[in-house]
Parts: structure tokens; sequence; C-alpha cells
């Protein structure tokens, strides 16, 4: 079961519900412009995080690292 959780600044509350329900799985969306707020949300405990217009409005910066930062996958060092 997924639930997509759309908060913009109360993000204290999902890791509440992650930690009140441990049998769903919660994605946050909403409100999150770097990978270094992606790194925070995932080890407070949320199964997934949407980057929506930041990823956008800046694709090569936001998402350039993000297989490396998020999945440990090697960089490919690769340039536009």
């Amino acid at each position: 079961v997924f639930l997509v959780i759309f908060l913009l600044d109360v993000f204290y509350t999902s890791y509440r519900l992650v930690e009140d329900f441990p049998m769903l799985k919660f994605t946050l969306n909403g409100g999150v412009h770097s990978l270094d707020e992606v790194s925070t949300h995932l080890a407070e405990g949320v199964h997934g995080v949407m980057m929506g217009r930041a990823a956008i409005h800046t694709p090569w910066s936001v998402l350039r690292h993000a297989d490396s930062r998020v999945f440990g996958v090697p960089d490919p060092r690769l340039s536009r």
C-alpha cells in the first residue's frame, strides 16, 4: 500500500505517520528542493521522495548526481 503525502512544511507529521504505521509505505511530495533534503527525508524513514518543480526548473543541477547520492551508483561524470 502506498500513500503519497502532500505536505509543504510539516514533514514532522509524515515522520510520525511512518513510525505509527510501519506496515504502510509513505512517499513525500512537495517542498523538496535539493538532494540534501531528499537524503534527510529518507534518513527519517520515509520510503520515497518526489521532487517536482526543482527538477523541472533546474534539472541538471538538481538531478545530475541523484543516482550516486540516493542509490549509491557510481557517478558517470557526465556533462551537458
